[in-house]
């Protein structure tokens, strides 16, 4: 192993609260939307893969609605912003 990999298993909360705060600063340092639009494609795909990761991995079980899950959230929560003016968050 690295020593970046040893770092990062030594410190995880350390790590994990530095990305926390770069995931919260982010939108106030990058103006471009574009770039912006990306870092949360980005973040999404993350939280994705993560909990596919979750259920695959740790609970050895396959599924195959994850996706269907992952798109029925987008379609509503599209629909709720559009229709119903709800916010994002």
């Amino acid at each position: 192993m690295d020593k970046v990999q040893q770092f990062i298993l030594k410190n995880k909360k350390i790590v994990s609260l530095l990305g926390a705060v770069i995931v919260l600063v982010l939108p106030f340092i990058v103006t471009n939307s574009y770039y912006l639009h990306i870092c949360i494609t980005v973040c999404i795909y993350i939280i994705l893969a993560l909990s596919l990761n979750l259920v695959t991995g740790y609970a050895g079980q396959l599924v195959l609605g994850h996706a269907a899950f992952y798109g029925i959230g987008a379609y509503t929560g599209a629909l709720l912003m559009l229709v119903f003016h709800v916010n994002f968050l």
